[in-house]
């Protein structure tokens, strides 16, 4: 998609490129008019040269695509020929301003005109071809990747699973496993359990059958690893929590959003993965599962035509769980494989291979793991003496191994030492870069795969250079160590081990804590302050311990450097959680540690601490952290320090964080508030607030608001002088939807703090009546000028009810006669009239109706956009005539709360038909969703007023309108066809099933990709029956009829049987319920639509 957006970009551009050339192709005709179209088109060159530039930049990391890259190169070649085309024009127009005699001058531009004009012809022609060949080319090959984008949208993703390269199958297994899979029969179970001794090759046997899933599993096949971190040892809560969070990961890996699964418990997970699972048939590997509770989970889920393949090496687990087809894997079914196995990774031939590798493969006892170690350590060696020292040095290490018997039963025991004595061997044939690595690896919890960064800090802080990728690549070629493929949810790469390799490393730990922790190991005290952070989130429990202690250590130490070294290393460790419970625990631990030490720092003059301290509060506290330690960070004098930082730091990160520090502590210090705030450069945290990078948005808004709400009017008086102002109007104009929201928000919050203010910003900016500001946008703000207005209103409203008249009318004559700006301003100057009129003033109200306020109003709607001769181009007027009407619209919603005698006279100015028919102008959608709120107010307003009119007037087609707007895939006809059926009653419902809605409803839900206005059509149909069961005003055989016919056109166009359940459970439920009566029940569904389509309407009018 980025690369699809670049073509846009250029295509964009090109099509700019083409009016100028066009623009000068009529100013051949007339070469007065030629420099300065040259000079334009020069311009916008120079524009394209900065784009293609910029696009190079942006899309660095996608220039492998060929497409894309053929696309820049193709675009860079056209702007030089353009250029080329440009500059020989530009020499011909300058013939023209040759000095001579005045008759000698006319003679020669007649001439030259005659002359160079045509030549100037035939170079535009030029250019004018070039652009549209290319225009044409690639937004044909644009449209045809949006098609196909679009396409694959919308089908159900096939998931697929990698199998272990080079991995040979029991072949007899597979078969096996495969075909216990594949039967379909009643008796068949749900779960197929695979047993055998750890390093058998479960896994990888589980993964080659996934790869490849039976044909039955039509969405494919996933992968969950568990391990022995997920079971009850750990104590019950730990096991919950463990298995919820890889719950969670298998959530992401089906498609759900991380907004979705972030804080789920396990049995909430379990619940959205019941509905995620349901109707899908997915193969679900369950890797190394310890715990029987697991299994039973997964075969609790129901509806749907998933299987189960777990493997476990769990004798408890494998004897208790019943409800599976077991297949076990033993020495016998390896022993065939042995010898590929040790070739494969010795990478040596049969030929090869000494005479000892027999009775190496029978001292292994064919584990394939053990020779995959062995094989690896021996790789490419064809010596015979040294496969004689393997088999000798195998022994010994075996029978020194200090295996752990407790965690294994007795069957194992042996194939355990074993194996151990393999990791020693290897261990021992390792440089000794990849053996310090292999050891530090112990201090590690496995329970959970470690994020890279962890295990790239722990390497240079044993050895102080880049080869990091390199020796872990030798470890995992050694089976020692497990990378993990990157996917789109996970921000690094991680790393796990094989189970066994995690029971040898738990006897490696005191080397390991000697290796890191030890004052008097390699590593010196800066490179262990470095790694202390990481240690005490991912390290296993006793060194959790002994890092929490060296953390305290490094505070009581004298030097400056380490605690800034921690403090830096520990937003590091937050910056690599991947849920929010993962960073809200890591935070939680390293502030109840730190929290204390912290103010302390500030008494030091070392401005790199103080950078690392304000980066570690900012990311690390909660608000119980700043109630706890605000009082000592102040007295400390936090507050002088961080200003500094604000104003000086060159990192933008430490200067943003600084700032939120500052307002955190002005916030929670209520009596040194005025002093904090007094300390604050106000101007420098303003300039933060860059509206083109949405990611600052947030934490410098809070800011902000953090200050204002302490500071509240002085403190948001001080803010706008600072220049807030103009940040937040760049973003309303210029800035995403999300942009544009925040901005609101900022403001509204500043309004409640300090109105003065942000209305002085409205009032002096008149960003009111920029035709670029957005329609919900305008809404929103109107709601803040409106106590503004209101008070300059009120100074008139002491005087006569006929000067009020006078008043009104003199602004009506305005709206009706005046230009565009003086229109625009007398709508604005009319708005608290409309508010207060449709609030309850009679007076007021009897004012509006005696003047053609509405009339004038009702006109502007029907105006015509046709241009005059004196006037620019057509589509300009088009645009200013839509202002007008939006503005309009704008009115009619206040209006409309006025009333039966405003809704009448509504009706008669044809407002209502008016409005359906600008709900149709595709050209401007700040019209369509102002005229949406205006008819969807006038509907709950005037009812069945309003509803007879739609349904009888403009000649009858009004409807059918509204039913094109739906066919268009608009999703503000979907709103109105609801406002009718909810408010209509049976003459609605019946005009709209006879128009065949619900066949347009199915036909809209199966073609997503024709949305437009940024809704969902999905569940439209059912959402439909809901509101024609909850229809007023029905008896109940009219409700009975109503309900057949909405059903029958159901069956005949939904295919879908789970939807037409729905749909007759909902018409049966509502009429069993008796909701046909409908008391009240048309405000819960108009707020839901009203605020799903524009959230901030539901703001700008009370009823």
């Amino acid at each position: 998609m980025e690369a699809l957006q670049a073509v846009a970009s250029l295509i964009q551009g090109a099509q700019a490129l083409l009016q100028g050339v066009e623009a000068l192709s009529r100013a051949s005709r007339d070469l007065s008019e030629a420099p300065q179209k040259i000079a334009q088109l020069e311009e916008t060159l120079g524009d394209l040269t900065k784009l293609h530039a910029t696009l190079l930049h942006n899309h660095s990391s996608k220039l492998h695509h060929p497409e894309l890259l053929a696309q820049l190169h193709s675009f860079e070649a056209l702007i030089r020929d353009e250029d080329f085309q440009l500059g020989r024009a530009k020499k011909l127009v300058l013939l023209r301003r040759r000095k001579g005699p005045l008759k000698m001058k006319m003679y020669l531009n007649v001439v030259v005109t005659a002359v160079t004009g045509d030549e100037l012809s035939e170079i535009v022609k030029s250019m004018n071809s070039q652009l549209l060949e290319w225009i044409n080319k690639n937004s044909i090959k644009a449209t045809i990747a949006k098609a196909f984008d679009k396409t694959a949208e919308k089908l159900t993703s096939y998931l697929r699973v990698q199998a272990q390269p080079g991995y040979h199958p029991v072949a007899s297994k597979a078969r096996k496993i495969r075909a216990l899979l594949e039967d379909e029969t009643s008796s068949s179970r749900k779960v197929v359990l695979i047993h055998g001794l750890s390093g058998m090759g479960k896994s990888c046997l589980a993964r080659y059958v996934a790869a490849d899933p039976p044909k039955r599993f039509v969405h494919g096949a996933v992968d969950l690893l568990l391990g022995q971190g997920c079971s009850r040892r750990s104590g019950t809560p730990e096991y919950h929590s463990r298995l919820a969070a890889k719950l969670c990961h298998l959530l992401r890996v089906l498609g759900r959003k991380r907004g979705e699964i972030d804080g789920l418990d396990l049995e909430e997970a379990c619940q959205l993965l019941q509905e995620t699972l349901l109707g899908r048939s997915i193969l679900v590997v369950l890797d190394d599962v310890w715990e029987p509770d697991i299994i039973a989970r997964f075969t609790r889920l129901y509806d749907n035509e998933c299987r189960f393949l777990a493997t476990t090496r769990n004798q408890a687990v494998y004897e208790t769980t019943t409800e599976a087809e077991k297949v076990e894997i033993g020495t016998e079914d390896v022993s065939e494989l042995s010898r590929g196995i040790l070739m494969q990774h010795s990478q040596l031939s049969e030929e090869e291979l000494p005479a000892t590798t027999e009775l190496l493969i029978q001292r292994c006892g064919h584990h394939p793991l053990t020779l995959a170690v062995l094989g690896k350590a021996l790789f490419k060696e064809t010596r015979p003496e040294q496969w004689d020292k393997a088999l000798d040095d195998l022994s010994t290490y075996a029978a020194q191994a200090p295996v752990p018997v407790h965690y294994l039963n007795d069957k194992e025991a042996e194939s355990a030492a074993t194996v151990f004595g393999s990791f020693d061997y290897s261990l021992h044939a390792m440089t000794t870069h990849a053996r310090d690595l292999f050891l530090s690896l112990a201090a590690l919890c496995w329970a959970t795969p470690i994020p890279e960064p962890c295990l790239e800090a722990i390497w240079q802080a044993l050895h102080q250079d880049t080869t990091f990728r390199i020796v872990s690549s030798k470890l995992c070629d050694s089976s020692l160590l497990k990378r993990s493929s990157s996917s789109g949810s996970d921000t690094f790469l991680h790393y796990t081990v094989h189970d066994m390799v995690a029971l040898f490393l738990e006897t490696k730990i005191e080397e390991s804590i000697a290796l890191l922790l030890k004052e008097h190991s390699l590593i010196h005290a800066e490179s262990r302050a470095a790694i202390v952070p990481w240690l005490y989130r991912f390290g296993n429990r006793r060194i959790v311990k002994l890092a929490e202690d060296s953390l305290v250590e490094v505070f009581w130490s004298n030097s400056e450097e380490l605690p800034a070294i921690v403090l830096w290393n520990v937003v590091e460790v937050l910056s690599t959680s991947s849920t929010m419970a993962e960073l809200e625990a890591a935070s939680i631990g390293f502030s109840r540690i730190l929290g204390p030490e912290l103010a302390r720092l500030f008494l030091l003059g070392f401005e790199d601490l103080h950078a690392a301290v304000a980066r570690c509060v900012a990311n690390c506290f909660a608000r119980s952290d700043y109630e706890r330690h605000t009082f000592a960070l102040v007295q400390a004098g936090a507050p002088e320090k961080l200003a500094v930082l604000v104003r000086n730091h060159e990192e933008f990160h430490v200067r943003r964080d600084a700032a939120m520090v500052l307002a955190r502590l002005a916030e929670f210090r209520h009596d040194a508030c005025e002093e904090i705030m007094r300390e604050v450069p106000l101007k420098e945290v303003v300039e933060l607030l860059d509206p083109r990078a949405e990611e600052t948005h947030n934490p410098v808004i809070d800011s902000l608001m953090t200050l204002a709400r302490a500071g509240e009017e002085v403190a948001v008086r001080e803010i706008f002088l600072a220049g807030a102002g103009k940040k937040l109007e760049e973003m309303l104009l210029s800035g995403s939807e999300i942009a544009q929201q925040r901005a609101i928000v900022a403001l509204k919050s500043f309004h409640e703090l300090g109105g003065s203010s942000v209305q002085g910003f409205l009032r002096g900016s008149g960003i009111l009546l920029r035709r670029e500001l957005p329609w919900q946008a305008k809404l929103s703000l109107e709601r803040l000028t409106v106590l503004d207005r209101k008070s300059s209103f009120n100074q008139r409203s002491s005087s006569s009810a006929p000067a009020k008249r006078h008043w009104i009318a003199q602004k009506v004559a305005v709206l009706r006669d005046g230009s565009e700006i003086e229109q625009l301003r007398a709508i604005q100057e009319l708005a608290p009239a409309m508010e207060r009129a449709g609030a309850g003033d009679p007076q007021l109200l009897d004012s509006i109706l005696s003047t053609s306020l509405i009339e004038v109003l009702a006109a502007k709607l029907d105006q015509a956009a046709s241009p005059s001769p004196a006037s620019s181009s057509s589509r300009q007027i088009k645009h200013a005539s839509n202002r007008i009407k939006s503005e309009a619209c704008f009115a009619l919603v206040k209006l409309s709360a006025g009333g039966s005698r405003c809704i009448k006279i509504m009706i008669k100015a044809k407002v209502v038909d008016n409005l359906v028919v600008a709900m149709a102008c595709s050209a401007s959608s700040a019209l369509q969703e102002g005229a949406y709120s205006a008819l969807h107010n006038l509907v709950f307003t005037g009812r069945r007023l309003v509803t007879d009119q739609i349904l009888r007037g403009g000649g009858g087609n009004l409807v059918d309108r509204v039913l094109g707007l739906l066919d268009a895939g608009f999703q503000i006809g979907l709103y109105c066809v609801q406002d009718l059926v909810e408010i209509g009653g049976k003459e609605c419902i019946e005009r709209l099933l006879a128009a065949r809605v619900v066949e347009r409803l199915v036909a809209l839900e199966g073609n997503s990709s024709r949305m437009i206005g940024g809704g969902k059509f999905r569940d439209s149909v059912v959402e439909f029956a809901k509101l024609v069961g909850k229809s007023s005003g029905l008896s109940a055989q009219e409700h009975r009829v109503l309900n057949s016919q909405l059903v029958r056109h159901a069956r005949a166009a939904v295919k879908d049987p789970k939807q037409m359940g729905k749909i007759t459970s909902v018409l049966k439920t509502s009429y069993e319920r008796g909701e046909g009566s409908g008391s009240g029940s048309s405000g819960s569904g108009s707020a839901k639509r009203r605020n799903s389509f524009a959230g901030s309407h539901s703001s700008a009018v009370n009823f």
